[in-house]
């Protein structure tokens, strides 16, 4: 008979094994008004999403709590398929592709954000036997 793994201990374990990407720019400059078509990535919330458009990384201006983390109001699961568009020199929007617009500011050089790890809910090898 195999022993339930204790949460507790997988969660410390987990937490120890933070994974940071960098991600830098691949995209090429645009006209002022112009909009290319963009995938992110929505499971881990726009905390984590990159941005690319104009031959920069942009990040959310005002991002609401909600949307920090788990996949936003308004954007597909997994990857959301939308729209970039560059507004000013400075300031661009996403638009999901459920309608939702994001804005977004452009920032200088390279983006590193913390890659989530989603915990499944407890299966029966972490389940205590009552």
């Amino acid at each position: 008979m195999s022993r339930p793994v204790p949460m507790l201990a997988l969660v410390a374990l987990l937490s120890a094994c933070v994974v940071v990407s960098e991600y830098a720019p691949h995209s090429t400059p645009i006209e002022v008004g112009g909009s290319v078509e963009s995938i992110i990535a929505t499971d881990c919330g726009l905390d984590n999403a990159v941005f690319d458009i104009d031959g920069s990384l942009w990040v959310p201006t005002d991002l609401a709590e909600e949307d920090r983390e788990g996949v936003p109001d308004g954007f597909q699961a997994d990857n959301d398929t939308g729209t970039l568009t560059l507004r000013s020199e400075e300031e661009a929007e996403y638009r999901s592709s459920e309608g939702r617009v994001i804005e977004l500011t452009r920032l200088s050089g390279n983006l590193r954000v913390q890659d989530c790890l989603y915990l499944p809910e407890p299966s029966a090898p972490f389940r205590t036997q009552s």
